[in-house]
């Protein structure tokens, strides 16, 4: 894809701002791994005051923070519950159980929201007196597979509650929170109170050029940087350049999520009213926007040849994403273009 704001398959493939490349062109470089990048230190510390936490690890993914997080809240062979549609589960080659020897334990979720009393169920539930040893319960915010919704403190609080109460930690992949806050008006510390470990990803909304920022209590993230350091990711010895566009990121790009938000929006209600089209628009509130119709795969091509990214999700899903190369007039084009393709 060469046209940026037509290509909606992610909101990973943002360019930095001029500000971002400026910082990361000034930066001036120090050790990141024995602690001494200033652009690395005060990111990590931003990110955690951000999120309430104590402290902070800059991973290079999302997808590789999740795995060291789910490496240091639990021991081979412990039991992880998650919801059946989670990122970690789908989306992270199964990386909980082929590195971290994990087991995982899948609940039911609608939209991402799993039933407070199955979490409980899953935690407790024994076979003939045998318990198993859960450690860990992980969250998803926004939901990706459901459909981009926010989950807030409302719902994520009562499940950290839940696991606390049974000597377990909490987990939250938390890449799309900052769409979650602006959907919710809330605070990211005020949505992740409670919960343990949260990842944000600075390359989504935020637009910075790559990086995930791990935050949790400062012991968890010193046994966190000893993880990092097993799967082969600790060095960054020029994690300066990544963590200055960061810093440049969150302090300039927050504002962004509200207009991606907004345009996913306008973008769900303009191609509801398509026929042989379907949006849940209860489930678009932040910046993904899932369809439903026939064959998802082959009109994906068919919109590419066109020149619109989709991403299909199953047989009869696409997912569009905005993000701050998309424009309203982007909204109207994509809404074109797919009616033109699927011939409604």
């Amino acid at each position: 894809m060469t046209d940026l704001s037509l290509d909606l398959r992610t909101d990973t493939i943002t360019r930095p701002t001029a500000e971002m490349w400026e910082a990361m062109q000034s930066a001036e470089l120090g050790w990141a791994h024995v602690g001494e990048d200033e652009n690395v230190l005060e990111l990590e510390a931003e990110v955690a005051s951000l999120l309430g936490k104590e402290a902070g690890l800059l991973v290079q993914t999302g997808s590789a923070a999740n795995l060291v997080a789910l490496m240091t809240h639990a021991e081979r062979g412990d039991q992880v519950v998650l919801d059946e549609a989670s990122h970690i589960v789908w989306s992270e080659e199964w990386g909980v159980a082929y590195v971290c020897g994990l087991f995982p334990r899948l609940v039911e979720s609608v939209g991402g929201r799993m039933e407070p009393e199955a979490v409980r169920e899953a935690i407790e539930r024994s076979l003939l007196g045998h318990l198993p040893s859960t450690s860990l319960v992980c969250l998803e915010s926004s939901h990706n597979f459901g459909g981009g919704t926010a989950l807030g403190s409302e719902y994520l609080g009562p499940i950290a509650e839940i696991a606390r109460a049974r000597g377990a930690w909490t987990h939250l992949d938390g890449a799309r929170l900052l769409n979650t806050c602006a959907a919710l008006g809330e605070e990211p510390r005020a949505a992740a109170a409670g919960i343990d470990s949260v990842v944000l990803n600075l390359n989504k909304g935020l637009s910075a050029p790559g990086g995930a920022v791990l935050a949790g209590t400062r012991s968890f993230i010193a046994e966190a940087r000893l993880n990092l350091r097993r799967v082969g990711g600790s060095a960054g010895h020029q994690a300066g350049i990544l963590a200055a566009a960061g810093l440049v990121a969150l302090r300039t790009m927050v504002p962004q999520h509200a207009e991606d938000n907004r345009r996913a929006r306008l973008l769900a209600e303009r191609l509801n009213e398509l026929d042989r089209v379907a949006v849940d628009l209860d489930r678009v509130q932040t910046n993904i926007v899932v369809v439903q119709l026939d064959d998802a795969p082959a009109l994906a091509l068919e919109l590419g040849r066109r020149g619109l990214g989709t991403l299909p999700m199953g047989p009869n899903g696409l997912r569009l994403v905005t993000h701050r190369h998309v424009t309203d007039a982007s909204v109207e084009r994509a809404v074109e273009l797919l009616a033109a393709a699927a011939g409604a």
